[in-house]
């Protein structure tokens, strides 16, 4: 039995769109947020889906409804798919925390605790643990799909690639961008499919920013 978890990033926020770091801050989506979780509903197509697991915060539930509407399936949200504790750093914009030493060290040495925020350990727990109980849950589906935030989702992939989550950093999602993990449990084997699948080129390509964005 093979169940395929599509991991949605959320789309835009003001914020977002304005270069800061949101962290925990519960922003909505803007208009621009709002037509990439319609494209990710369209990218994903006819694909059966089965459950639908959200991050509590405004812009993951907003990109989770558009899939809710689609697929007429209740959302189910999950606290452990939030976005990461930023510390101090929340709201800044990231080209100015590129340019502080502390950040940028945190980036470039590819540590394992967010400055003056959460372990990237502990995010990698909460976001695997939050997939798996959705796959225990749902033990004959074909699809589930997990709507959380740039920064748990790369931490989440770094998991299931097998590389150490400090080089988290490397990976890009793209806003309403769709990740796809398989899970096969005859063969007790993971396959990650696909990373940052977004509506076109044009919307990963468009999406370089500093890589210290959580």
């Amino acid at each position: 039995m093979a169940t395929n978890v599509y991991l949605v990033r959320n789309g835009e926020t003001a914020w977002r769109s304005e270069g800061k770091l949101l962290g925990r801050q519960d922003l909505g989506l803007t208009d621009a947020g709002r037509v990439q979780a319609k494209n990710a509903v369209r990218t994903l197509g006819n694909a059966e889906v089965n459950e639908i697991v959200s991050s509590p915060l405004a812009r993951a539930t907003q990109t989770a409804t558009a899939f809710a509407k689609h697929y007429n399936i209740q959302i189910a949200r999950d606290p452990r798919l939030t976005d990461i504790d930023a510390g101090p750093w929340q709201g800044h914009r990231v080209a100015d925390l590129w340019a502080n030493q502390d950040f940028r060290s945190f980036v470039t040495s590819e540590a394992e605790v967010f400055p003056g925020g959460e372990k990237l350990q502990d995010v990698r727990s909460r976001v695997v643990g939050s997939i798996q109980q959705a796959l225990i849950d749902n033990p004959a589906a074909v699809g589930i799909v997990v709507v959380s935030h740039a920064g748990p989702l790369r931490i989440a992939l770094a998991h299931y690639l097998g590389i150490p989550v400090g080089k988290y950093h490397r990976l890009r999602i793209s806003p309403g961008a769709i990740s796809v993990v398989r899970f096969e449990s005859d063969l007790q084997r993971t396959r990650v499919l696909a990373i940052n699948w977004a509506a076109s080129l044009a919307d990963v390509i468009a999406d370089l920013r500093p890589p210290g964005e959580a």
